[in-house]
């Protein structure tokens, strides 16, 4: 799904797609007025048309050639910090403690061992929302460098040393590969793993980092496979459900979930009234 969505995304970042859909908005938004619709008068105009050329923008900037790709960084010592969009729920909901991401970059690049670099993904969403001098800051710690965001996720965690996260996914697909996690969120399902290391504030980094780095995590492979197995176990099959398109979803597919949902809902405990009435008989 991410992937699909990913392609589409692209498109809509390119000059003359940027263009077309400048100018959808602005004949969408006369429209709208001519046909005295309350929504006209509830959106900024301006500012919606400045978020899609900052996407372009960012866009360009994220796919820079001069930005290093997955093969420019094989063999070289490096922990990922992949970003994750703002707003959203698996940052801000699952975790209130701590979200703020630049002040994580600043603590990681603290607390690196000399010689190992930092190296920071864009998410394809958090294109144009970003303030104006974040790319900018991130880009003048000496020990941290973004990479090309098209490149996937998932192949960048195997060639990292370890990875860091507030809760991004790269967190779960790191645990199940039996690589080493730095994981700040608290509600996480794979923190029950030792190499997935939970910190809990920054001043934990130094530490949470250098056992990341240093300790021999042989087994931790195999860890990742009986997690991964036993989430399967208790796992159902979502048909051609997409969270990118959610209302596209069979009816048997909602009936299944709905049935799994009420299968494994803990028994009702009787109330005092029926306890007192059963223990009597």
């Amino acid at each position: 799904g991410y992937t699909a969505y990913r392609k589409k995304f692209d498109s809509q970042t390119t000059i003359w797609r940027t263009a077309r859909r400048t100018a959808h908005m602005i004949v969408q938004r006369a429209y709208w007025h001519l046909r005295g619709f309350e929504k006209a008068r509830g959106y900024y105009l301006a500012e919606n048309i400045r978020y899609l050329w900052r996407q372009r923008r960012d866009a360009a900037l994220m796919t820079d050639a001069k930005l290093p790709c997955l093969e420019d960084l094989k063999g070289k010592p490096f922990v990922f910090f992949p970003l994750a969009t703002e707003p959203e729920v698996a940052l801000q909901q699952l975790s209130p403690e701590y979200l703020s991401q630049l002040s994580c970059i600043q603590a990681i690049c603290k607390s690196l061992p000399a010689g190992y670099t930092l190296v920071v993904k864009e998410h394809h969403t958090a294109l144009g929302r970003r303030p104006a001098d974040f790319y900018r800051q991130v880009a003048e710690f000496k020990n941290a460098t973004f990479m090309n965001m098209q490149e996937p996720g998932f192949y960048v965690v195997k060639e990292a040393a370890a990875v860091v996260t507030i809760t991004g996914t790269v967190g779960f697909e790191a645990a199940i590969m039996g690589k080493p996690a730095v994981v700040f969120g608290r509600h996480i399902l794979y923190g029950g793993m030792r190499h997935v290391i939970q910190a809990r504030e920054e001043g934990a980094l130094p530490e949470a980092i250098g056992l990341a780095l240093r300790s021999d995590w042989n087994e931790a492979p195999q860890d990742g496979k009986r997690f991964l197995s036993v989430l399967v176990e208790h796992s159902f099959d979502l048909g051609s459900y997409s969270q990118w398109d959610p209302e596209a979803i069979a009816q048997d597919t909602i009936n299944q979930a709905v049935d799994n949902l009420i299968a494994n809902l803990p028994p009702r405990e009787p109330s005092s009234a029926a306890a007192t009435e059963l223990a009597a008989s």
